[in-house]
C-alpha cells in the first residue's frame, strides 16, 4: 500500500487551482490563503481575511501553548488533490521558505524544514504551512491542557486530549463549502474515511519525554467510513494525528473499509 509523508514540506496530490483563494496577496502568492465570498465552492461569507472567525482572532504570531497536527486528504475522481499551503493565514508567503528553529532561514540550511508557507500578516489558530495535508492547531485557548513547546521543552504534558476546535472550525476559517455532494468546487458524491474517535498518536506510536515517537505511522487499516451525518463529523473532537480522507466523485479507490487509501508517515508530527 502507498505511504505518504506528512509535514516537512511534502506535497501530496496536485495543487488544485479551484481550492485556492482569489484574494489579492501582497507577498506574490497567487491564491494563497482563505477563500473569498462569491468564489466557486466558498461559503457565503468566505474564509477569514483578518476578522475573527468562530470567535478566533487572526493573531500576529502563532501560539505554541497547545500544538497538535491532524491530516486532511482529498481524493477527487480517483486523484489526490493537495490542501493548499497558506490556508488559515492572511497574505501568506508562497510555500518556498526554509524554517529553522521556528524562524525563516535565508535558504537551504542543515536541519531546516523546506517548502513552508510561514510569513504572513496574521495567523488563525488552525492553519496550513505546506502542501502535505498536515493541519496545525496552535492555540493558547486550551488551558490548563497545554502541551506545545511554550509549555516547556520537552512539553509539560502529552497532547493526548482533544483540541478546543473541530473540523468545522477549520472549514469556516478556510471558507470552504462542504456537503455530501461537494467539497468546495469539487462535485460528486462525498464519502469520508477517518480514524476512530479518540485515536491519537501517543497511544498508537508511543512517546518519549511527551513527544510522539517518530517515525509514527497511521496505517490504512485504521480507517473506516464515517456513517454519521456531516454535521456530526464536523463536531467530532480532533486529537493529535486524527486522519480525515474526503473522497469525492468516482471512482472511489478507498474500497469499502478505506484500506485502499495511503498509509501516513508523520515525518514532522510531534506532538
Amino acid at each position: 500500500m502507498t505511504t505518504v509523508g506528512i509535514g516537512y514540506g511534502e506535497t501530496n496530490g496536485n495543487p488544485q487551482p479551484l481550492l485556492i483563494s482569489t484574494a489579492s496577496n501582497t507577498r506574490g502568492y497567487s491564491g494563497g490563503g482563505n477563500l473569498m465570498p462569491g468564489q466557486t465552492g466558498a461559503t457565503a461569507t468566505g474564509g477569514g481575511q483578518g476578522s475573527a472567525v468562530d470567535g478566533i482572532a487572526c493573531a500576529s504570531s502563532m501560539s505554541n501553548d497547545f500544538h497538535v497536527h491532524f491530516f486532511l486528504g482529498i481524493i477527487y475522481n480517483g486523484q489526490e488533490v493537495a490542501v493548499p499551503a497558506g490556508v488559515g493565514m492572511v497574505n501568506p508567503n508562497p510555500p518556498n521558505q526554509y524554517i529553522y528553529n521556528g524562524y525563516p532561514a535565508p535558504g537551504p540550511t542543515a536541519g531546516a524544514v523546506p517548502n513552508q508557507s510561514w510569513t504572513a500578516n496574521c495567523y488563525y489558530d488552525m492553519h496550513v504551512h505546506d502542501n502535505s495535508g498536515m493541519i496545525h492547531v496552535e492555540t493558547a485557548n486550551n488551558n490548563p491542557q497545554l502541551c506545545g513547546s511554550s509549555s516547556g521543552n520537552p512539553p509539560a504534558q502529552e497532547c493526548n486530549y482533544p483540541a478546543p476546535y473541530t473540523l468545522k472550525t477549520f472549514f469556516d476559517i478556510w471558507g470552504i463549502n462542504v456537503t455530501t455532494s461537494n467539497f468546495g468546487p469539487l462535485t460528486g458524491p462525498v464519502v469520508v474515511y477517518t480514524t476512530p474517535s479518540g485515536y491519537n498518536s501517543y497511544s498508537e506510536c508511543g512517546e518519549q519525554n511527551n513527544f510522539v515517537d517518530v517515525p509514527c505511522y497511521t496505517m490504512s487499516t485504521s480507517y473506516s467510513p464515517w456513517t454519521g451525518t456531516l454535521a456530526q463529523l464536523e463536531a467530532t473532537p480532533i486529537y493529535s494525528h486524527t486522519v480525515y480522507w474526503f473522497v469525492v466523485g468516482t471512482p472511489n479507490p478507498a474500497g469499502p473499509t478505506g484500506s485502499g487509501l495511503p498509509n501516513i508517515n508523520w515525518v514532522e508530527g510531534d506532538p
